[in-house]
């Protein structure tokens, strides 16, 4: 499994990207886990408190 970050002040364009993932993981098998976030800070506060690395940003 695959731990992606998707950081884009416009939800429309996160959700779009989170969208293509999910095709991709249907056609590939790979499995994606995909976390949105709005802004670089919200990104910095997950590291500061979960301390779970992402394997693509």
């Amino acid at each position: 499994m695959y731990h992606i970050a998707i950081c884009n002040d416009e939800e429309e364009q996160r959700e779009q990207v989170k969208r293509m993932l999910l095709a991709l993981s249907v056609k590939t098998g790979i499995d994606f886990e995909v976390t949105l976030f709005q802004a670089g800070e919200q990104m910095i506060e997950h590291f500061e408190i979960k301390d779970e690395p992402f394997h693509i940003l």
